[in-house]
C-alpha cells in the first residue's frame, strides 16, 4: 500500500473522531482542536506524496473535490481554534457546520478511492448519485443527533420537564 494512502486513511479516522465526538458533545477542547490539526497534516502530507508517486496533479473530478476538500479541511481546523476560544454563537455555528465540512472530505475521499484505487471511471451523473447518497448519510447523522442535549443539566432539566408533564396528564385523568 502506497505511503500517500496510510497518510490519507490516518487523516480520514482522526477528521472522523474528532468531527462527530465535538459535534455530539457540543464543545470543544484543546485535544480536538489538536486533532483537527493533526488531521489536516496528515491529509496535506497524503495529497502532497500522491502529487509525487503519482506524476504530478492532474485535473480531475477527484483532483477538484480533493483539494477543494483539503482547503475546507485546513479553514476548518483554524475555525475550530478560533471557535474555542469565542463566544457561544461562534461554537454553535462551527458545530453546525462541522459535519457539512466531513461530508466534503467523505466525497473526495470516497472519489478517489473509486477512480485510483479500485479503477471505477463513473459517469457524471453516477457521482452526483454518490455525492447525494452521502449527503444524506451525513444529513441523517446531524439532524438525527440533534436533539441530544449538549450537557448533563441541560439532561437533568428536560427529565423533570417530562416528569412533571406525566404527572399533570395523571392528574387530569383522575379527574
Amino acid at each position: 500500500m502506497p505511503a500517500y494512502v496510510i497518510w490519507i486513511i490516518v487523516a480520514g479516522l482522526l477528521y472522523t473522531i474528532v468531527v462527530w465526538t465535538t459535534h455530539w458533545r457540543g464543545q470543544l477542547s484543546v485535544l480536538a482542536v489538536g486533532m483537527f490539526f493533526i488531521a489536516f497534516a496528515s491529509d496535506l502530507t497524503g495529497t502532497g506524496l500522491m502529487a509525487r508517486t503519482g506524476g504530478g496533479l492532474r485535473i480531475d473530478f477527484h483532483a477538484v473535490l480533493g483539494l477543494a476538500a483539503l482547503v475546507i479541511m485546513g479553514i476548518h481546523a483554524l475555525w475550530a481554534w478560533s471557535s474555542m476560544r469565542s463566544s457561544l454563537t461562534g461554537t454553535r455555528l462551527f458545530h453546525e457546520c462541522s459535519p457539512w465540512a466531513y461530508a466534503l472530505w467523505l466525497i473526495a475521499f470516497g472519489s478517489g478511492l473509486a477512480m485510483h484505487l479500485l479503477g471505477v471511471n463513473l459517469a457524471v451523473w453516477l457521482w452526483i448519485l454518490c455525492v447525494l447518497g452521502i449527503a444524506g448519510f451525513v444529513a441523517a447523522m446531524y439532524y438525527n443527533n440533534r436533539s441530544v442535549p449538549a450537557s448533563t443539566d441541560q439532561l437533568d432539566a428536560d427529565i423533570h420537564f417530562y416528569i412533571a408533564q406525566s404527572m399533570q396528564i395523571e392528574d387530569g385523568d383522575a379527574r
